[in-house]
């Protein structure tokens, strides 16, 4: 079961044309975000969000279990001082070409490295993987271009969309999905059984995902 947590101005953005994104939401906005990670067994992002935020990835909450922390990371660039390699709770899957030296690095660490064939890790078959490992809930918490794939292969099974009253602007800012996208609006996914409700000083809209 795959969730996509996505914090976004009021004009889809959600970063600056500087990539600056802390912060969009408010500090209501996030307390509920975590929350909503305490929900899953695991959160996904890919290498650009670890090394521009160095996010923590778990739920920060008193009783709340702790999470697996999955990052896409192609050529194993993840720092070994990275909140998600010290929380020793966290796989990382990358290329068959991605360094040795780097994967034993980490896996000194506690990381688990997995590789995948091909210059990109396949989405599908991470999931697949997390699946057979018992893992069977991922919210993703990753950038434009993270999202867009998952999207564009039909993956996401749920969407909780952080609407802040900001409007950033600018066309080199960053939109919340990227990927190949859509020919026609009608080609379009959609939320189903939509529901929107106030969160701090801005909107949260969570729905299921469907695709034409």
């Amino acid at each position: 079961f795959v969730g996509i947590k996505v914090a976004a101005s009021l004009d889809g953005k959600t970063a600056s044309r500087f990539g600056h994104s802390r912060w969009i939401t408010d500090r209501v906005a996030r307390s509920r975000g975590r929350r909503i990670r305490a929900e899953y067994q695991s959160i996904l992002t890919g290498i650009t969000t670890i090394l521009n935020d160095d996010p923590h990835l778990g739920p920060r909450l008193r009783g709340a279990p702790d999470t697996w922390r999955i990052v896409l990371d192609s050529h194993l660039r993840t720092p070994p001082t990275s909140q998600v390699v010290q929380s020793r709770r966290c796989i990382v899957a990358c290329s068959t070409g991605a360094s040795q030296r780097r994967q034993r690095q980490l896996e000194r660490l506690g990381v688990q490295v997995w590789r995948f064939p091909g210059k990109r890790v396949s989405l599908r078959a991470l999931l697949t993987r997390l699946a057979n490992r018992g893992i069977i809930s991922v919210l993703v918490e990753g950038g434009s271009r993270v999202l867009g794939s998952l999207v564009d292969g039909h993956l996401v099974d749920r969407a909780y969309w952080f609407v802040s009253p900001k409007i950033m602007g600018s066309q080199e800012a960053l939109s919340a999905i990227g990927g190949k996208g859509i020919a026609w609006p009608s080609q379009a996914a959609r939320l189903r059984d939509a529901r929107i409700e106030v969160v701090g000083e801005g909107w949260l809209v969570t729905g299921k995902v469907s695709h034409p």
